[in-house]
């Protein structure tokens, strides 16, 4: 079963804890596609967005699932489902 995420995938930005929990990450590699990039389907070099805010911070969910889907698909590593 699929459950509802608490905030939306365009308008909100999210922690980097909560990025790697979306994208089955670690933090590490959050911080690494926001300061060193992660190539996307054409080969380019694209970098997440970081938004500095009082908490800390923050990146769009969506960029973070694009950016997981690049980097899985460049591997040829397949989703498996949870058990």
């Amino acid at each position: 079963m699929i459950e509802a995420l608490p905030y939306d995938l365009h308008e909100s930005t999210i922690t980097y804890k909560e990025a790697a929990r979306l994208a089955h990450v670690s933090e590490d590699v959050v911080r690494h596609w926001v300061s060193r990039g992660y190539q996307d389907r054409n080969g380019a070099r694209v970098h997440l967005a970081k938004f500095d805010t009082s908490e800390g911070p923050r990146v769009q969910p969506i960029a973070v699932l694009r950016a997981e889907c690049a980097t899985r698909t460049r591997a040829r590593r397949v989703l498996r489902p949870a058990m």
